[in-house]
């Protein structure tokens, strides 16, 4: 009984193609885009608050209430006094930036911590406590 061998040919190539992406995986980890969404991880460096995950953000709307929103997200990381980036209004803060320093307990960026992109998220509530503004997207800072 032979056993069935790959052609050669084909066995170099598998050797080539390691080489090239040993570096290359190495590189991505090493050198990721500062200030840029990394493409494996998007949300890396977004501090969220304790209950928030992405995928609740489409579940606000503006006209809801204070409470409802909490009900949906839970508490906020921050909750900023009226007139701060929501003229007039509560801002409550679900995201920050930050997100990859605090999970590689880096506190000071001078010790080498590395800034990505990250995704904001935060609703604004009038005097009356109804939702007014949200703001979302990504933050290159």
């Amino acid at each position: 009984m032979t056993q069935d061998k790959l052609p050669e040919w084909l066995q170099g190539l598998g050797s080539i193609l390691l080489i090239v992406l040993i570096p290359w995986c190495w590189f991505l980890g090493m050198f990721s885009p500062m200030e840029g969404k990394v493409a494996f991880d998007p949300y890396i460096d977004t501090w969220y608050a304790p209950r928030f995950k992405p995928e609740l953000e489409s579940l606000i709307h503006i006209g809801q209430t204070r409470v409802e929103v909490i009900e949906i997200l839970g508490q906020p990381l921050f909750i900023h006094p009226p007139g701060y980036m929501c003229e007039g209004a509560i801002r409550y803060d679900y995201t920050q930036d930050g997100g990859y320093d605090r999970r590689m307990g880096v506190i000071d960026h001078r010790q080498g911590g590395k800034d990505f992109a990250w995704h904001r998220f935060s609703v604004c509530f009038d005097d009356r406590g109804v939702v007014v503004d949200i703001d979302n997207g990504w933050s290159y800072d």
